[in-house]
């Protein structure tokens, strides 16, 4: 009686492609999760981004909340506070990749890098903002101003 010791042809060929197969799903599904974080992370970026915007154009408003300020003028890339006891206007405007702010106490940049745009509108007595991301990400945010 004579004892073979190793492995045949089929069980060597059959494990290499359990460990191909096995390999093959490891790697697919570690890709796709780094894919799917990337993704979440811009999304996440894109919400932190809107919220930085929102605050720094609300705390600008906010600063001419005062009743000797109105609302001059609103285009898609400015918005304009004039004070009615002296004429002076003070301007806020989105020059990609930053908003320029015209203050009280002097000129204020906001770097908005990640956002491809940023717009302004006017609708009776609301000034709204939207913001746009890459990837169709959009955010609308309505600030008021009383008169």
């Amino acid at each position: 009686m004579s004892s073979k010791k190793g492995f045949t042809l089929v069980e060597l060929v059959v494990t290499i492609a359990v460990v191909a197969i096995a390999t093959t799903l490891a790697t697919l599904f570690a890709v796709s999760t780094a894919k799917s974080f990337k993704t979440e992370k811009k999304k996440s970026d894109a919400i932190y981004n809107v919220k930085d915007v929102h605050d720094f154009v609300f705390n600008w408003i906010s600063s001419f909340d005062d009743v000797g300020y109105t609302v001059e003028s609103v285009t898609d890339r400015t918005i304009s506070m004039k004070d009615v006891s002296t004429d002076e206007v003070y301007s806020l405007t989105y020059a990609a990749p930053n908003i320029v702010a015209q203050t009280l106490t002097g000129d204020k940049t906001y770097s908005v890098p990640d956002v491809e745009n940023v717009t302004f509108y006017q609708k009776d007595n609301a000034i709204k903002v939207e913001v746009a991301f890459s990837g169709d990400t959009t955010a609308f945010v309505i600030y008021r101003k009383t008169q």
